[in-house]
């Protein structure tokens, strides 16, 4: 997010096959990153659903273990999640198509 100076880290699991598919958003609890469910990130993606993992810089497992679970807990760090979401939902990306 550059206008926040705030990068976000993202990982993408997109099921097999070509066409347009739904896409869920997860975002972790606090100390989660982009590997946080992947059990259920697989079996979405096994079932034609593609899932964009969103980790949150200042309430990750680096964050937490850096400056402890209370500096993650705050409001300005919710805010900074809420925001977070916002900009992976309003990215200006071409629409995901997968296959040729």
């Amino acid at each position: 997010d550059e206008a926040r100076g705030r990068a976000i880290p993202l990982r993408l699991r997109v099921p097999a096959g070509s066409g347009r598919v739904p896409v869920v958003v997860f975002s972790p609890g606090l100390g989660g990153s982009v590997e946080a469910g992947t059990a259920w990130a697989e079996h979405w993606a096994a079932h034609g659903i593609a899932v964009v993992h969103v980790q949150h810089p200042g309430s990750d497992l680096a964050a937490v273990r850096r400056d402890g679970l209370q500096a993650a807990m705050t409001g300005r760090e919710l805010a900074a999640r809420t925001a977070d979401v916002r900009v992976v939902l309003e990215a200006e990306q071409p629409p995901l198509r997968l296959g040729p």
